[in-house]
């Protein structure tokens, strides 16, 4: 006879990636969901979540797509999630979604003192890939806070957008993290 899976207890600190961890199980637990059935959900892939949930990844530092995805499925605010997850203020802009307000802070209106935007008449390479001709029309949201994640590079006279992990050095000028494209 199978035994009964162990009871998570919510974490009264989540300074550490393991106590975030164990708030995301505690919230699974507590809602009903499998791990299965909330990686199908929330497209995140089962060895990326167990990652999380054990604390070998911090969700602190969750790229802010798969943080998206993971309070689209949650149906959690930017603003509760931060709370919830004890996620440190280095960390928070990654954790201000583009999801219509209340739940996020949408594309207009509430661009942070640290974001500037950069003309994308040039193009942009990388994991995010917009040719001249149609970047012309476009500006790129860069936060120059963002250390860690998906940043902005300028290297060899062309835009980069490329993954860099927390205290990695990345080759060219670090303009800051990606925090999005927008029609100019």
């Amino acid at each position: 006879m199978a035994g009964k899976a162990p009871t998570v207890e919510f974490p009264v600190k989540r300074d550490t990636p393991k106590a975030r961890g164990q708030a995301l199980a505690y919230w699974l637990q507590e809602n009903g969901w499998t791990q299965t059935a909330f990686c199908n959900a929330s497209q995140i892939s089962r060895p990326i979540l167990n990652r999380y949930l054990s604390g070998s990844y911090d969700l602190a530092n969750m790229t802010q797509e798969l943080v998206e995805r993971l309070l689209d499925t949650m149906k959690m605010s930017d603003a509760d999630a931060v709370k919830y997850f004890g996620i440190p203020k280095a960390a928070e802009v990654r954790w201000r979604t583009f999801r219509p307000p209340p739940m996020g802070r949408g594309m207009e209106g509430q661009t942070p003192a640290s974001q500037r935007s950069v003309s994308l008449r040039d193009g942009l390479k990388g994991e995010i890939t917009v040719n001249g001709e149609v970047g012309a029309g476009l500006i790129l949201a860069v936060d120059e806070q963002v250390t860690s994640g998906l940043m902005v590079i300028r290297q060899g006279g062309s835009l980069w957008v490329m993954q860099v992990r927390e205290n990695e050095r990345a080759g060219g000028e670090v303009l800051g993290g990606f925090a999005g494209i927008q029609v100019a």
